[in-house]
C-alpha cells in the first residue's frame, strides 16, 4: 500500500505488485507458512490461523481492482473473482522459485499479468484520475 502512490494507473500498480511478488521470493519469511504447514502437523486453529495471515492482500488487492473499474481501466466485473484469479496466478507462480532464477520468473509474472490484463482492461478505455 506504501508503493501505490508512485504508480498512475491499475496497470502500472498491478505490475509493480508483480515486482513486489518476486521480490518477496528472497524473503526466508515468505516460504515459511507453506513450509511449517507441509512438515507439521497443523490443528484446525493453526490453519485458519496461518490461511488468515495469508489473505491479508485481499482487501488491498480488490480495492485497486475495484478502483481500476470504477476509473474505466478495467471491465466491470466482480472484483472479488477477479482478486481471487490474481491471488491465484500470483501465488501459484511462486512454485517457480523452486525452479527458476528470479529474472526468468519476473518475466513469467509480467507475461501471465499481460495475459490477465488482456481480458479485463476495457476496449477505448478512459481513465480517469484521482483528481476527476
Amino acid at each position: 500500500m506504501g508503493k501505490e502512490a508512485a504508480y498512475v494507473t491499475t496497470r502500472e500498480k498491478l505490475f509493480a505488485l508483480a515486482d513486489h511478488y518476486v521480490d518477496d521470493m528472497n524473503n526466508p519469511l515468505s516460504h515459511a507458512i507453506n513450509e511449517f504447514m507441509s512438515s507439521q502437523v497443523v490443528t484446525e486453529s493453526m490453519l485458519n490461523d496461518m490461511l488468515e495471515l495469508t489473505r491479508l492482500p485481499y482487501i488491498t488487492y480488490e480495492q485497486l481492482i475495484t478502483r481500476g473499474m470504477e476509473r474505466g481501466e478495467l471491465k466491470k466485473d466482480s472484483s472479488s473473482d477477479v482478486m481471487y484469479v490474481l491471488t491465484g496466478l500470483f501465488n501459484g507462480m511462486s512454485m517457480l522459485y523452486y525452479e527458476k532464477d528470479l529474472e526468468e520468473i519476473r518475466r513469467l509474472y509480467k507475461k501471465g499479468l499481460e495475459i490477465l490484463l488482456a481480458g479485463m482492461e476495457a476496449p477505448n478505455q478512459v481513465i480517469m484520475t484521482e483528481e476527476d
